[in-house]
């Protein structure tokens, strides 16, 4: 299991926990990027950081070993409404490219995520 903030309180949940509840709040996207663009993993349709807004991160450290650490990301279509989300290790194994993804996204909606996760390095 993982550590987590989840539902506003602190307890262990681990990731495939935490998807199988946003499943079921709606959150039904599976998203990976590939060539600087999110996609579906149907890849039905390919999203850019203008078209997004970020709509709740959850972060979890390994209880077994405190240097594994991921992210998982809450994503939103600004158009459709539709959300899903990705994940990425945090710390030094993050994919830099998705974090540098991320960053777009806040930078493209003039917000900014906790300092901790934008700045996931």
């Amino acid at each position: 299991m993982e550590d987590s903030y989840y539902e506003g309180k602190h307890f262990l949940t681990p990731m495939s926990e935490v998807i199988k509840d946003l499943k079921e709040k709606g959150v039904k996207l599976e998203f990976k990027l590939r060539d600087g663009a999110l996609l579906d993993m149907e890849e039905t349709r390919s999203y850019k950081p203008d078209d997004l807004r970020i709509s709740d991160v959850y972060r979890f450290e390994g209880t077994t070993d405190p240097g594994k650490m991921d992210v998982l990301y809450v994503i939103e279509d600004k158009q459709k409404g539709e959300k899903g989300y990705i994940s990425n290790a945090y710390g030094p194994y993050a994919d830099t490219d998705v974090n540098d993804f991320i960053k777009a996204i806040e930078k493209s909606n003039n917000s900014k995520a906790r300092k901790d996760i934008s700045d996931n390095k």
